[in-house]
């Protein structure tokens, strides 16, 4: 009989033993995870303060913006890739 066992690092019920492999594996898929949440925070905080605040010059921030948001999408994007496939 083999009993579940919870994985240290990923924090996921496995029937088996994790390998280190697999732990780096969700490792990097909770890291792009977290980069494609703070592409959408970054959009949401320009979308929002470019309503209430009063800046003489947006374009600044659209593009600091946008720069970001597409930049940490893309690193999530990175991470979130399977390199087995």
């Amino acid at each position: 009989m083999i009993s579940a066992r919870r994985c240290f690092f990923c924090f996921v019920t496995f029937e088996k033993s994790c390998t280190f492999a697999e732990n780096i594996l969700e490792m990097r898929k909770e890291i792009g995870k977290w980069f494609m949440d703070v592409a959408k925070y970054v959009a949401t905080a320009v979308l929002i303060s470019s309503f209430l605040g009063g800046f003489e010059q947006k374009w600044i921030m659209y593009s600091v913006g946008t720069i970001a948001v597409v930049l940490s999408f893309f690193i999530g994007l990175y991470f979130i890739k399977d390199k087995n496939k």
